[in-house]
């Protein structure tokens, strides 16, 4: 039921971003797509790993960072191209994400906008292990992470749409 939601909240979030970057709408079909499924990999993971209230084990650590690999797997049998983006949806624009520590624009472009997205979204809703914070808070720790978790360039935009009133919370 969470991730549902996270997924179609994941997709409003990063449309509005593409929109601000005028990303062309062949992309922006790609977006929306690779957005609703960037976290499919976790359907095989245990519910109760992923609603756990506690800090994670490394063990539990490492096998929640297995979901975009197997999403790639999952997505790999449609399509190549929409399965490369999902694989990297957690790289760091500093190289120190996963799973293949790509760093800067050998990061998808789809990607890089998911993952904004997608951090917009794990700090606005509630998790079993916090509250949710606002729209304000999660812009603010966006910003703080630019350049090394986030695109710059994207950040901007996504800062941009949220001084238009056009990037608010989106409720699902």
């Amino acid at each position: 039921r969470y991730t549902h939601g996270h997924s179609l909240r994941v997709m409003r979030y990063a449309m509005i971003i593409a929109d601000e970057i005028m990303l062309p709408a062949s992309q922006k079909e790609e977006l929306r797509l690779c957005a609703l499924l960037h976290d499919i990999g976790k359907v095989v993971i245990k519910d109760t790993l992923l609603s756990k209230e506690g800090p994670l084990t490394r063990q539990e650590l490492q096998t929640i960072r297995m979901h975009p690999t197997i999403g790639y797997n999952i997505v790999e049998k449609i399509s190549k191209s929409l399965s490369k983006k999902i694989l990297s949806h957690h790289e760091h624009y500093d190289g120190n994400g996963y799973p293949d520590s790509l760093k800067g624009e050998d990061i998808p472009l789809v990607s890089r906008i998911i993952s904004i997205a997608d951090t917009l979204d794990a700090i606005t809703t509630e998790r079993p292990y916090r509250i949710a914070a606002n729209i304000d808070y999660a812009v603010k720790e966006v910003q703080r992470n630019s350049g090394v978790q986030f695109d710059p360039v994207l950040v901007d935009a996504m800062v941009q749409a949220y001084n238009k009133g056009v990037l608010t919370l989106v409720k699902i």
